[in-house]
């Protein structure tokens, strides 16, 4: 059974869009936003908002030492 040429393109369109949409799906989900957090206030923030939504959080948190804090 011998393909046309129309068929072949269709084919080929159809495996470009999916690996596109797979690679796009797999950048979205690997996107992962960093939070820093400077002060006490800030990390309270933070957790209420996580707990208020029920996320559990895929960032990174880090906390960064201030000179101004005592």
């Amino acid at each position: 059974m011998a393909l046309s040429k129309t068929r072949i393109l269709v084919l080929v369109a159809v495996v470009c869009g999916i690996v596109i949409m797979t690679i796009l799906a797999l950048q979205r989900s690997s996107a992962s936003s960093e939070v820093s957090i400077e002060t006490v206030e800030q990390l309270d923030t933070f957790i209420a908002s996580q707990v208020a939504t029920h996320e559990v959080p895929g960032a990174a948190v880090s906390i960064v030492a201030n000179d101004d804090v005592v």
